[in-house]
């Protein structure tokens, strides 16, 4: 093979169907190889990123972070950048480390308001600055979600949602910006614009309030699990004792938020395979 680029794209997708096949030791062997002879290019940034999904598929986030900040400190201007900042914060979250997760979802926001991360990771720097007892400091966030999935509406007013996981996470965004809202007695807003979305949502505002609670403990992978047990659900049953809201099931559906607002790897992508899904959009050439 002569030319240079094409073989550097196929030694990259060479590797990463070995990772796509769970081999995970030999992709890692492969995908170094690739960084090394193709450094500085678009082809070296992905095997990079790809180097860090194949620590979080062994299941060592920690080691994860190392080689997705080498994405961030050699390759910050490539568009895998923000994928890479998203899944640092994603493993510091697998780790515990709570208030570390929640900064590095606010350095994505800041960082790459116009990625399809960003909204994902608002909604989870909102999640986070709520667990610290910051229900103001949250609001911009779960708004920001809003602004990016709710805008379109149809005839009678109804919002229109161009995929079934932004009318999820639109959902999820809007009700707690509401309960962040009712904890820091702002009745203002939480009669105002937000309420009126919520009342012009497709589904009834208060059925939904358990589906939109996030649940930090059980998060692998890239997704971000909505559950209908996480203490923010029981915070909004202690204060609206009185919702209607039909029985939801136990667990709702996952949704890969890192997909949410981009065709890849997306396709509702079940946790487990959540990394090996990372691998197909990397090995995509844009």
């Amino acid at each position: 093979m002569q030319d240079p680029e094409v073989k550097a794209e196929a030694d990259l997708r060479a590797a990463g169907s070995v990772f796509l096949t769970g081999v995970t030791d030999s992709a890692l062997t492969m995908l170094r190889a690739v960084v090394e002879s193709h450094a500085g290019t678009d082809v070296a940034a992905r095997a990079q990123f790809l180097v860090g999904e194949a620590m979080v598929a062994q299941g060592k986030p920690g080691d994860a972070i190392v080689e997705f900040n080498r994405v961030l400190s050699q390759y910050f201007q490539h568009k895998v950048a923000a994928s890479a900042q998203y899944r640092v914060a994603r493993a510091l979250d697998e780790m515990g480390r709570r208030a570390d997760a929640t900064g590095s979802y606010q350095a994505v926001v800041s960082g790459y308001p116009l990625e399809p991360e960003a909204p994902a990771a608002a909604y989870l720097a909102g999640v986070g600055l709520m667990e610290q007892n910051k229900p103001l400091a949250a609001t911009p966030y779960f708004q920001l979600v809003l602004d990016r999935y709710a805008g379109t509406k149809d005839k009678a007013g109804r919002v229109v949602f161009a995929r079934p996981e932004h009318q999820e996470l639109v959902e999820a965004a809007l009700c707690l910006l509401e309960l962040c809202y009712h904890s820091a007695g702002d009745l203002g807003q939480l009669s105002g614009a937000p309420h009126l979305l919520l009342q012009a949502a497709p589904r009834q505002p208060l059925a939904v309030a358990r589906l939109c609670a996030p649940d930090r403990r059980r998060r692998l992978g890239g997704d971000g699990t909505l559950s209908a047990r996480s203490g923010c659900a029981r915070a909004l049953d202690a204060r609206f004792p009185g919702s209607p809201g039909r029985r939801l099931r136990h667990q709702a559906p996952g949704v890969d938020l890192r997909a949410a607002g981009q065709g890849q790897p997306g396709d509702r992508v079940p946790r487990r395979r959540c990394s090996r899904a990372g691998a197909r959009a990397a090995t995509t050439r844009s």
